[in-house]
């Protein structure tokens, strides 16, 4: 297995991970982003059969309201928003999940994350996790829930977590 940057030809061999909304992303959206800048979409591929994704995550640059990280933030913080990281799909297909699969893709983003903030200010790392179970599998990496955007839609049950950047700095190795 392998992680790698998205590639045209990854979308059109889709991906079924249970969640229609990051299913449609990866075959519709995830390769236009990924040109443009958008975010950056790795997959995690299947060696043994070229072109198999076994999971994906898209990974791009964000800022959160200072307000929204003052519990894992602890002390003064400027007024502005606070620059981080943000995964804002990730996905394992459906018949390979509960195999550590899901572990080894955020470990490879939080891993591009520490290595990037070496040259870019950040935060942390932020996502939106979208049901209890995928909040139980951040929470067990570090992940903490932090509070939605006042603005968000009300009908948005998506629950925003953060990882602060010095928490993913001690974790690496020296």
């Amino acid at each position: 297995m392998q992680i790698r940057p998205m590639n045209q030809a990854d979308a059109k061999g889709g991906l079924s991970c249970g969640k229609p909304a990051l299913d449609v992303y990866f075959a519709r959206r995830a390769w236009a982003h990924h040109q443009q800048g958008v975010a950056k979409v790795f997959v995690l591929e299947q060696l043994a059969a070229p072109g198999g994704i076994l999971g994906y995550y898209s990974l791009a640059a964000s800022s959160w309201e200072r307000d929204r990280l003052q519990g894992p933030l602890p002390g003064s913080l400027p007024t502005y928003p606070m620059p981080l990281f943000y995964i804002g799909y990730f996905a394992v297909t459906q018949a390979r999940q509960g195999q550590g699969l899901g572990r080894r893709l955020m470990a490879d983003a939080l891993r591009r994350c520490v290595d990037a903030a070496e040259s870019i200010g950040a935060m942390g790392v932020g996502l939106d996790s979208l049901d209890d179970g995928s909040t139980r599998f951040y929470a067990q990496l570090g992940f903490v829930k932090v509070p939605a955007e006042p603005t968000r839609p009300a009908d948005d049950t998506r629950q925003p977590m953060f990882i602060p950047m010095r928490t993913l700095l001690a974790s690496k190795p020296k």
